[in-house]
């Protein structure tokens, strides 16, 4: 088993354990298990001993002339992180080293060793790990004192060649442990395990050693693998399997061990495969088939750590229970008779230690109890504190209990005893990583006036446990106490923030409530307020936002905020449509007019809200949002007044310098769509500069930086990018998408080129005062497409864009992967929930009625409120309908960009979103070669399928109306119906790429729209044209 000594590193004995650190701390690390080896042939097993047999107690005591089982530990390093490990738990807490024990230090021990059946030699470390290993096998084998010489290893590090040659040298016997083959649990129970390497390991140690012992350490991790892992090795070869529990460190890790019920089922398992397996012999270790006797192994077995001191046995590292009594400098006999393993042994005779309580060797059974916390907890939490301190003081005699300490603790800080009752709290915090005892500890010492120490204890805590939520409202507490409202407002933020970014529902409650309820608000107040509304949680951003408004009713960022947080994310039913667009429109209109009102200085003190405070879910409505987008530009063009700066004429260049802006220049669909304006269009009259505003960089960040003149990525601030953009004064500056990134709407607030434009990239107007030309599709625009736009609107020919195939090697899916039935027809729903309507629930609904075994796949991996708002409406829309939504509703987690094709492939149909309709999404449909149902609306965001089955011609999957919509679905559920139109997908696939005819008019275009600026004006105060269409075809 696995063990350390003190004079290394700060080691503790197993009554005084590490702080756990890892998801399994336990009591005795699972890493290196008791070496077992196979039953001798005639030899009968351990003796049975009466406790108090004289005879028995003078055999016990009698300095042994052989011991069974000698195991020394060479070295304290390993290749891999196990849980609960006291090496990991050392390495974690700085408090490990490794240690080897040298070839001379080894032949001292061995020379001094009394002959053993087995000497094993190995402790907490991995044996292999130790460069002298076969010279320190050959001293030992030279000696003729053991009949057996063997280790237990991880077996990842050396060849089956070094193992030929270790038992040429005399290694007799290995032990392999073996927790699982499957990655995933090997990985949560022995880090660093390569299952490959190690299942071919043992198929070949078992040639080499036919005794070879497999051994299992057992959890809840792994109980429910135990029975084929047993198989899979017998099969590998293997003939002996031992099988022990893990044992638990402290209660926090009790889940993680097996109870009483585990043990049964565990041994049933055992007793099913001795009977599948007759030549497999099975080894369950004493904890998993208690007789009621007591463990005498101390007196049989010597356990010599790397330092060359003894221990009473395998499960402890305390080298103070036996005096610290070496065998180095001493012989057996000496060691033996010594003061300390005499005074050890004779209080083990009759009554077991501390370390034997739930020992996994232990045979005593349920005998052997630890101490009754649980009435002591009772007792305190019952409010009876003298029956609580005397049961605690029982219990707190076992160290190991560091709950004890805390809790007794805190009774006699209670009572006014604070030097013993901080002391008690200090040493379970010292004891023990566990972030209540720390919490508690400093909540006293602020009870006490050491007010500046709690704050400090608790930030320390806070830093180190992140995740523990009373820290955020203690501390916020104490900084209310000491005058700081302000510092606990921003605290309280923090613990919002962190419940945000986990789904913590209850903490992210607790945070938002706090806040309301006190003194100040925090200095990240409109970022919070940002982030509760794009979280769907819009009306708690407007409730923080009163708070402030009622103190500072001229704050123009927490009004301007307030307005946009009128909007949600996903919305319940069409009422509710009408009722947040109708008070964004006001709240609107009233910060456009204290804007109006407001001196320069108030308007760039608010310059800030520019870009984090945006209508994204606006466009989402369905409704023509011109004349709101109008205002907004209007305010931001008002705010960013003060940071204008005067746009230098682009010197004369032989080519016209376009500079293409996005955030999203990564993978996205932004980049998927327009990286072929880039990459096509002539050099010999154009040259193309990129800024890629995030700094993010990838295979398709490099690919598109490859394609231009002049690449810009470092993330810098806005400031910075302006000046950036300047230098290189390009002639047109397109904004490749408007509504998305913070960082775009706030250049785009600003004349950084005569041409400004935007594309579809955010398929509607930004409404912004600095953007001249929007860029669209002549197929996805309306006859009436301009009068949607503050920019002037381009219609350029086809799609607009030219498109290039994406790279659909990957990962594959199968439909069970995402809760599919083989055999449902699977309409594809993959786009944002925002961009479904609630008016548009009941197609589907209609669809599900006609086609019974049909599944509906969302995309939609979280609990966070629009989810769920949107899985409760449309639920109810089938549940009003007859309808089991979940016979015909399924909501999967996002999967990687290397399996969407794949997800895409499993399914049937591709059914677009109505009015918002797919563009990026439905070209990788249409990849997969998934028939395509599409039902264009009057605005273009309503209208990209319509446009790219146009090109493609097939109308087939173009409906005029709801009904159509539904014929369509319903008629793709016949299967020869559906093969047909996957065919005519396929075939003509090839019509949406490398169409270079929308380049060719975006030359022209570029070339038309400079002339006509440098015409008319080149200061940055140049009005815009707007209102008017152009043909650029």
């Amino acid at each position: 088993m696995p063990r350390q000594t003190s004079d290394r590193c700060a080691r503790r004995p197993r009554a005084r354990p590490m702080p756990p650190c890892t998801p399994l701390p336990t009591r005795r690390p699972p890493v290196t298990p008791e070496v077992r080896l196979p039953p001798i042939p005639g030899h009968t097993g351990r003796r049975r001993f009466a406790v108090g047999d004289a005879v028995v107690a003078d055999a016990l005591f009698a300095t042994p002339n052989r011991v069974e089982r000698l195991q020394i530990e060479i070295t304290t390093g390993c290749n891999l992180a196990c849980a609960g490990c006291q090496r990991t738990i050392g390495i974690a807490a700085g408090q490990w080293t490794n240690a080897v024990m040298k070839r001379a230090a080894f032949e001292k021990v061995i020379a001094n060793a009394p002959p053993a059946r087995v000497l094993v030699l190995q402790g907490i470390g991995e044996p292999t790990l130790h460069t002298d290993l076969e010279a320190l096998i050959r001293v030992a084998r030279a000696t003729g004192k053991f009949e057996v010489i063997s280790f237990n290893t991880n077996a990842l590090l050396r060849s089956l060649d070094d193992y030929l040659a270790l038992a040429r040298a005399g290694l007799g016997h290995v032990s392999v442990s073996v927790d699982s083959f499957d990655p995933v649990t090997a990985e949560l129970l022995r880090s660093g395990t390569d299952v490959v390497r190690l299942e071919a390991m043992v198929a070949g140690l078992v040639r080499l050693f036919p005794g070879m012992t497999l051994s299992i350490v057992l959890s809840r991790r792994n109980l429910g693998e135990l029975e084929g892992l047993i198989a899979h090795v017998h099969r590998l070869g293997v003939r002996f399997v031992e099988v022990q529990p893990l044992i638990s460190y402290a209660d926090g890790s009790m889940p993680h061990c097996l109870d009483a019920r585990d043990v049964a089922e565990a041994r049933a398992i055992l007793a099913r495969a001795g009977r599948a397996h007759p030549g497999l012999v099975l080894m369950p270790a004493a904890a998993l088939t208690p007789n009621g006797n007591r463990c005498r192994r101390p007196f049989r077995a010597l356990y010599v750590t790397v330092d060359g001191f003894l221990t009473p046995c395998c499960t402890t590292n305390d080298v103070d229970l036996f005096g610290r009594t070496d065998l180095l400098n001493r012989s057996f006999a000496e060691a033996w008779a010594a003061e300390g393993p005499r005074r050890w042994l004779d209080a083990f005779f009759d009554r077991d230690d501390a370390i034997c309580h739930g020992c996994a060797f232990n045979p005593a059974g349920p005998e052997i109890v630890r101490p009754d916390l649980a009435t002591a907890r009772a007792h305190q939490d019952g409010g009876r504190l003298p029956e609580a301190e005397a049961a605690l003081r029982a219990v707190a005699a076992d160290p190991t209990v560091v709950e004890s300490l805390h809790r007794l603790g805190l009774i006699l800080a209670d009572k006014g005893d604070d030097h013993a009752g901080a002391a008690l709290l200090e040493a379970s915090v010292t004891l023990s990583d566990e972030p209540r005892w720390a919490h508690n500890t400093a909540l006293i010492l602020g009870r006490q006036g050491r007010l500046d120490e709690s704050i400090a204890r608790l930030r320390a805590l806070l830093a180190a446990r992140p995740d523990y939520v009373p820290t955020y409202r203690s501390l916020a507490a104490r900084l209310d106490e000491a005058g700081d409202a302000v510092g606990a407002a921003d605290v309280l933020s923090i613990l919002v923030e962190r419940a945000l970014d986990s789904d913590a529902a209850d903490a992210l409650a607790s945070g938002l409530e706090a806040l309301l309820a006190g003194a100040a608000l925090p200095r990240n107040l409109i970022f919070l307020a940002n982030r509760l509304r794009m979280a769907g949680r819009q009306d708690d951003a407007r409730r923080l936002l009163d708070r402030r408004l009622a103190v500072a009713p001229d704050d123009l960022e927490a009004r301007f905020t307030r307005a946009i947080a009128a909007l949600a994310v996903v919305h319940r039913d069409e009422a509710e449509i009408d009722t947040r667009r109708a008070a964004y429109a006001r709240d609107l209109a009233d910060v456009a007019e204290r804007v109006a009102q407001a001196s320069a200085a108030e308007r760039a003190a608010a310059i800030g809200v520019v870009g984090a405070a945006k209508p994204f879910f606006l466009s989402y409505q369905g409704r023509d949002d011109r004349a709101l987008q109008e205002t907004y530009g209007t305010i931001v063009a008002a705010l960013s007044q003060s940071r204008r700066v005067a746009l230098p004429a682009p010197a004369p260049a032989p080519r016209l310098r376009i500079g293409f802006v996005t955030y999203y220049f990564t993978l996205h669909s932004v980049s998927k769509l327009f990286a072929g304006w880039m990459e096509h269009l002539d050099r010999a009259g154009f040259e193309v500069f990129g800024y890629n505003l995030s700094g993010g960089s990838d295979a398709t960040s490099r690919r598109i930086a490859a394609t231009c003149d002049r690449w810009h990525q470092e993330a810098r601030s806005t400031e910075a990018w302006i000046d950036t953009i300047r230098a290189d004064a390009p002639h047109v500056l397109i904004h490749l998408e408007l509504g998305m990134s913070d960082v775009a709407i706030r250049l785009a607030t600003h004349r950084l080129a005569p041409v400004q434009c935007q594309t579809w990239g955010h398929p509607v107007t930004s409404g912004l005062l600095d953007i001249d030309y929007f860029l669209s599709s002549d197929l996805m625009e309306p006859a009436d497409g301009a009068a949607h736009y503050r920019e002037t609107l381009v219609r350029l020919p086809n799609l607009s864009i030219a498109y290039a195939p994406l790279d659909t090697v990957g990962g594959r899916l199968r439909r069970s992967d995402v809760g599919l039935r083989s055999g449902a027809t699977v309409y594809m729903c993959c786009q944002s929930l925002f961009k479904y309507r609630p008016s548009d629930d009941v197609a589907l609904v209609r669809i599900a009625a006609a086609v019974p075994d049909s599944q509906f796949l969302f995309i939609a991996g979280d609990r966070r409120p629009p989810t769920v708002i949107f899985r409760e409406r449309l639920a109810s829309a089938f549940r009003a309908a007859g309808l089991d939504p979940d016979h015909h509703l399924v909501f999967a987690a996002p999967v990687p960009f290397e399996n969407f094709h794949s997800l895409m492939e499993i399914a049937d149909v591709y059914l677009d979103s109505i009015g918002w309709s797919g563009g990026n999404t439905t070209l990788e449909a249409l990849a997969a070669h998934l028939p395509v149902v599409t039902l264009p609306t009057g605005l273009m965001r309503g209208r990209h399928s319509f446009a790219i089955l146009t090109r493609m011609g097939l109308d087939e999957g173009i409906a005029a109306d709801l009904d159509g919509y539904v014929a369509a679905a319903v008629g793709l559920a016949d299967p020869g119906t559906r093969a047909a139109a996957r065919a005519r997908v396929a075939e003509r696939l090839p019509r949406l790429y490398g169409d270079l005819e929308p380049v060719r008019a975006l030359e022209a275009f570029f070339v038309e729209a400079v002339a006509r600026a440098a015409a008319a004006t080149t200061t940055a105060d140049a009005p815009a044209p707007v209102g008017r269409s152009v043909d650029a075809a």
